[in-house]
């Protein structure tokens, strides 16, 4: 009887690594991407004659028509489809419905405080699971939390 296994097995290459696998650390580049955008840009001197010094401005400078980004202390990343990370959840037999926000990162506690204020809930029906960062509230808000995150350009 023999028992040796042959070696050819143990030796066959790996594979290339899931794409679920690399879109974890690809998410935190659009962090840095809308945070390189909301940075201010660096004037630089200008070189002027003395004579254009002394000139005074005619008048206010025109708005662009586009308006700043406003930096918020946290963020939320869309799934892979292009989705806000917005469920409703039923448990205990269809008994407790909750709605669950997920992918946030930053300070999951101040959008949990603005969420009571745009959904008018007590702050006792609104959680943060400190270990993911999950906002969880009792009842089924989904519809009204999609259009308050899409008014926060998510």
């Amino acid at each position: 009887m023999s028992f040796a296994r042959p070696l050819l097995p143990f030796f066959r290459p790996l594979a290339a690594p899931r794409p679920a696998a690399t879109s974890q650390f690809l998410r935190f580049s659009q962090c840095a991407r809308l945070r390189d955008e909301a940075a201010p840009s660096v004037e630089t001197a200008s070189t002027t004659s003395p004579a254009d010094a002394n000139a005074q401005p005619t008048g206010e400078a025109q708005p662009t028509g586009e308006a700043q980004p406003v930096q918020l202390p946290y963020h939320i990343s869309r799934s892979r489809m292009g989705e806000l990370p917005v469920y409703a959840i039923r448990k205990r037999g269809g008994n407790l419905l909750q709605t669950k926000v997920r992918r946030v990162s930053g300070d999951a506690e101040a959008l949990r405080k603005e969420l009571c204020e745009h959904l008018g809930l007590s702050p006792d029906l609104v959680k943060v699971n400190p270990v993911n960062q999950h906002i969880i509230m009792k009842g089924w808000h989904h519809k009204e939390i999609n259009k308050f995150l899409l008014e926060k350009k998510f």
